[in-house]
């Protein structure tokens, strides 16, 4: 599933001065293409959020049981919310979670889980990190329409393994960058120093802790912000 053709000695050195990199064609072509079918047309979404302080995750039954005025109520305290704390909201499917329990069968993203924790995928980020610590990979899929957005965090608290890097993986086609969706990266001023467009079958790689957003995605955007998230652990 990872591109062969690709380079990790030459990717760490763009690596290294910065902490950051985006990696173009992770996938083969063959593996891109299925990964984006299975998130536009198999996954069922969750709606995940942080709301009164607290992160919150409603399954597909819950949210269509929800009338529309509760939901959009629900929203506009996210919105609310976000504008003093840290807050987010956007659709998420927990892949691990899956993994195990099978809960849904036959989802491609099982494989593609597979070949994230595969040791050949866990050397390939230790070359490029330079961090031989990396033992682990965790993965949700996740997907931001009009409305969702992640605010400043940088990832470093966490209750369990320790994060040595976080990715991003890729499956927008046609995205644009008046749609919002963008991988922000900020400086201790809070001003944006870079920032990565979700491009289709890319890798956003970055160091632990760096502070960073997702810019809130617009009503206009033409189409769902589709990806693979986590973090690669001790």
């Amino acid at each position: 599933m990872l591109n062969p053709d690709l380079d990790p000695a030459r990717l760490a050195q763009d690596f290294k001065p910065q902490g950051r990199l985006q990696i173009a064609d992770i996938f083969t072509a063959e593996a891109a293409a299925e990964t984006h079918r299975c998130l536009a047309n198999d996954v069922p979404w969750n709606f995940a959020c942080r709301l009164d302080g607290r992160d919150q995750l409603y399954s597909p039954e819950q949210l269509a049981a929800m009338p529309p005025a509760e939901r959009l109520q629900m929203g506009q305290r996210i919105l609310e919310q976000a504008r003093a704390e840290f807050a987010f909201g956007f659709m998420s499917f927990p892949m691990v979670e899956n993994y195990r329990s099978r809960r849904v069968s036959n989802l491609f993203l099982d494989t593609v889980l597979e070949a994230l924790a595969h040791p050949a995928f866990i050397e390939f980020a230790r070359q490029v990190t330079g961090d031989n610590t990396i033992n682990k990979v965790d993965a949700q899929a996740t997907r931001y329409t009009a409305g969702h957005f992640l605010n400043l965090h940088d990832d470093a608290e966490y209750d369990g393994a320790e994060r040595r890097a976080a990715y991003v993986l890729n499956f927008s086609k046609d995205w644009r960058a008046e749609w919002g969706g963008l991988l922000q990266f900020l400086d201790g001023g809070g001003k944006v120093i870079d920032s990565y467009m979700p491009r289709f079958n890319s890798l956003s790689l970055f160091a632990v802790p760096t502070p960073h957003v997702v810019s809130y995605v617009v009503p206009f955007a033409g189409a769902p912000r589709l990806s693979i998230t986590g973090w690669f652990t001790v």
